[in-house]
């Protein structure tokens, strides 16, 4: 019954009302538009999987501004446990982001 109320209204109509109400709100997006928000491309979430058409969600942490990006697919059954890096672009680009932060103080 709620759902055929609020979908009788655009979205713009129910932020207003929660904002003059003094609700906390946000929009809620499905995953075209989530991929089409300005943040998403400013932080570079999204990334191009190598060797395949795909665009995957990429690590949620970034150093100093740079994200780690996604390896190419493994061919280690246990590749996605902690340990060893086994993403040697990735060990490099960690490795240097150290290094940098170091020498830095």
């Amino acid at each position: 019954m709620s759902a055929g109320i609020i979908g009788a209204k655009p979205m713009i109509h129910w932020q207003e009302q929660l904002e003059a109400a003094g609700i906390p709100r946000a929009p809620i997006h499905d995953f075209g538009q989530v991929m089409d928000q300005e943040q998403t491309h400013a932080i570079g979430i999204f990334q191009e999987v190598p060797e395949t058409d795909l665009k995957l969600v990429g690590p949620p942490i970034s150093f100093d501004g740079v994200r780690l990006p996604i390896g190419a697919r493994s061919r280690h059954r246990r590749a996605h446990r902690l340990g060893p890096c086994r993403n040697p672009r990735a060990h490099r680009q960690v490795t240097a982001l150290i290094i940098a932060k170091i020498e830095a103080q």
